[in-house]
């Protein structure tokens, strides 16, 4: 038994405040509502893959703190487990009046009653945000999110690059970078890890598959023909960088790209933040010249199958457990309309380094504001890739994936 199973045995025979649930999550019975300050408390989880979470959490505690004395806010951290599987750090097991949640779960948090439609009180009309993020935000015609953060994967290259301009397929991709790519001329891409790989699979499958049906059968049903995607971008990555699992989720690849010593870049829309960074730190870019700075990037779908690619998102919403009632859902609406406020967006978009987050926002007015665009010119482009999006969401489709994710991993790893 491993020491985290022994702890958790543990606290479930001598602690009153600690069970097994049905579904296997560690269960903890909620705190009182009122703090000892007198103060109501609300919970809350933050999606935590954002650059500099830490700075971000800091601030919008202090922020709501000064807007809302009479609410104590509690951020959940669920950073180091956010998508595995029965643990108290996995977001399925962890217990919150407000989660801001990956669409990826939706169905499951819905269907399964752990959440509650989304109050009046907390919605912003639907033209507010992306055409997407909206999408991502209802099951069954219902709506349960107020759309945050949407995100996927896309092809960044610098604008002088022409011959990655325009590319349809993962033939053309191939034929851009070449069979066997020089030092400097490969992707740089993270190929690592259960959930991104079994992402990269859904992604070529949304790519290949004409709808959800299709995509979900092969979901279902393992397809080496999808598979045989990841092997060729893995195939032209940059000297195989893509499958050391010391860089997986680390700023590495980003890196690799702003420092050009890659020739594209495949990530989400923040990846760009720490290829940017790389351009303000003299002692890795000691001159102008040597590293990408915004100006330099441009960006085009992700092709990932034979066919022409079809764009795929995740939308991360705010939604509201449901028993989070009377008073609690009035606190919880208060604090979603805080987090749609246009400067509390802009304080993470464009921090105080002067570095854009390229964070991709849910609220549509964002895209068009001058002061984030002098800095991160690719906003509009990005959004007119990612709006028309699919955004896929089903029963058990994070748990799907994983198991993807498990057997893809050890198959690259093969020669």
């Amino acid at each position: 038994m491993s020491r985290r199973c022994s702890l958790l045995l543990a606290l479930a025979l001598f602690s009153p405040l600690f069970a097994f649930a049905a579904d296997g999550c560690p269960e903890v019975a909620p705190s009182m509502q009122n703090s000892a300050s007198g103060a109501r408390t609300l919970t809350v989880e933050l999606y935590p893959f954002v650059p500099n979470f830490g700075g971000f959490k800091d601030e919008v505690t202090r922020r709501f703190a000064q807007a809302h004395p009479d609410i104590r806010l509690v951020i959940v951290d669920l950073s180091d487990n956010y998508y595995g599987s029965f643990s108290d750090a996995y977001v399925g097991c962890a217990q919150a009046n407000v989660y801001e949640l990956d669409s990826v779960f939706l169905h499951d948090f819905a269907i399964n009653k752990k959440i509650q439609p989304l109050p009046p009180a907390a919605m912003l009309p639907d033209d507010g945000f992306l055409k997407n993020a909206v999408a991502g935000a209802v099951v069954g015609g219902v709506r349960y999110g107020s759309p945050h953060w949407v995100c996927g994967n896309f092809l960044f290259f610098a604008k002088s690059d022409q011959k990655m301009q325009g590319l349809k397929t993962i033939q053309d991709l191939k034929k851009a970078i070449g069979a066997h790519p020089a030092s400097g001329g490969g992707l740089a891409v993270d190929l690592m890890g259960k959930s991104t790989l079994g992402e990269f699979y859904l992604n070529a499958a949304v790519d290949r598959y004409p709808d959800w049906n299709d995509v979900a059968a092969h979901v279902g049903a393992f397809d080496k023909g999808l598979e045989s995607d990841l092997v060729a971008i893995r195939d032209i990555c940059e000297q195989k960088t893509c499958r050391d699992s010391n860089q997986h989720q680390t700023a590495f690849f980003a890196e690799q790209f702003g420092a050009k010593r890659a020739r594209a870049l495949i990530g989400y829309s923040e990846s760009l933040n720490g290829a940017l960074k790389l351009a303000t730190d003299k002692g890795k870019c000691p001159t102008a010249a040597a590293c990408l700075v915004d100006s330099d990037i441009d960006v085009e779908e992700l092709p990932l199958d034979s066919q022409a690619p079809k764009v795929m998102s995740w939308v991360d919403s705010f939604v509201v457990d449901k028993k989070c009632t009377d008073q609690c859902l009035a606190d919880a609406a208060e604090f979603i309309r805080f987090m749609d406020d246009d400067d509390l967006y802009m304080s993470i978009l464009l921090p105080q380094d002067g570095v854009p987050a390229y964070l991709l926002p849910a609220k549509a007015s964002l895209y068009s504001r001058q002061d984030l665009l002098n800095r991160a010119h690719l906003y509009p482009k990005l959004r007119s890739i990612i709006e028309g999006s699919e955004v896929p969401s089903d029963l058990g489709l994070n748990e799907e994936l994983r198991n993807i994710g498990r057997r893809i991993d050890s198959d690259l790893s093969k020669p």
